[in-house]
């Protein structure tokens, strides 16, 4: 089921299948999100949960058990419940059912809520331990925007956030069985960086806990783009489809990371998985402020 939210001159829709939100149409008429393509990634913007990216031949053990878990999780392919809806805002609900459980034997609900705000939108997940047990798990956004976002050109556009940081790079696999990731040094001390197609065929690349959770995709010529805030977040990751000259770039605030080089296979041993007692919940969230002219006017 399609929602479509409204806020002044702003139009945005979500799909209680995945609970994304998949479309953002600006003051001034222009398409923010991407809305998936059959030509380079069908992808629109998934969240990521009970893991983020993907575990050595797609097994994990929980509790001593090995379970399967393919990259990134189930839940960008549950269907959701509508919990609350307003005119701009909707907060979806799913929870544990007998196919999650095959996969990660814990009773949880995970709620994820879309607001609008003057220019831009909020995104939340609250995550619930509704069982009898301690619940480990990971959680990330994967928020695709489109690149250009109006006239020009990908190669226009940069990103840039507020601190000299190093970046970090994955290098790309497309192993039906992934293995561990030994995480390359991309750029050191950098604050920016101009996007460029043959940069994301590398493979995703990632701030790893940076000082100030902001990062800016923005036409420096124009002043169109966006910037997302993610505090509480521990990593950033910005990816394009491999290969595919795609007019898009995820940015994708990450509380988790792919089974990395020398992890021991112990889902609760994960880089920045966090762990829920009984009764427990957990909010993370992050906002997104469409740039451009029709902003500084106002």
């Amino acid at each position: 089921m399609e929602i479509t939210l409204t806020k002044g001159c702003v139009t945005a829709r979500a799909d209680s299948h995945g609970a994304e939100l998949f479309s953002y149409i600006a003051e001034d008429g222009r398409q923010v999100l991407w809305g998936g393509s059959e030509t380079s990634w069908t992808g629109r913007s998934p969240v990521l949960f009970p893991i983020v990216g993907a575990v050595a031949n797609n097994s994990t053990r929980i509790g001593g058990t090995p379970y399967p878990l393919s990259q990134h999780g189930f839940a960008r392919h549950l269907d959701y419940e509508i919990a609350e809806q307003s005119k701009d805002s909707v907060t979806f609900v799913a929870r544990a059912n007998e196919e999650t459980r095959a996969a990660y034997p814990f009773e949880f609900a995970l709620f994820i809520t879309h607001k609008l705000t003057t220019h831009g939108f909020i995104t939340s997940y609250r995550v619930e331990n509704i069982g009898n047990v301690p619940m480990h798990y990971c959680i990330g956004g994967h928020t695709g925007f489109c690149c250009p976002m109006a006239d020009g050109n990908f190669e226009d556009f940069e990103i840039s956030w507020p601190d000299k940081e190093c970046v970090l790079l994955m290098p790309y696999s497309c192993s039906a069985t992934p293995q561990p990731i030994k995480a390359e040094l991309l750029f050191d001390s950098s604050s920016e960086f101009a996007v460029e197609h043959s940069l994301f065929d590398l493979g995703t690349l990632f701030l790893m806990q940076p000082q100030n959770s902001i990062i800016t995709l923005q036409n420096p010529k124009t002043g169109i783009g966006v910037r997302m805030e993610y505090e509480g977040f521990p990593v950033l990751a910005m990816w394009s489809k491999e290969f595919a000259n795609a007019p898009f770039i995820c940015l994708e605030p990450w509380h988790g990371m792919p089974d990395m080089d020398g992890e021991n296979g112990v889902f609760e041993d994960k880089h920045f998985s966090i762990a829920l007692a009984p009764g427990e919940s957990r909010t993370h969230s992050y906002e997104v402020t469409v740039l451009g002219k029709f902003a500084e006017e106002e």
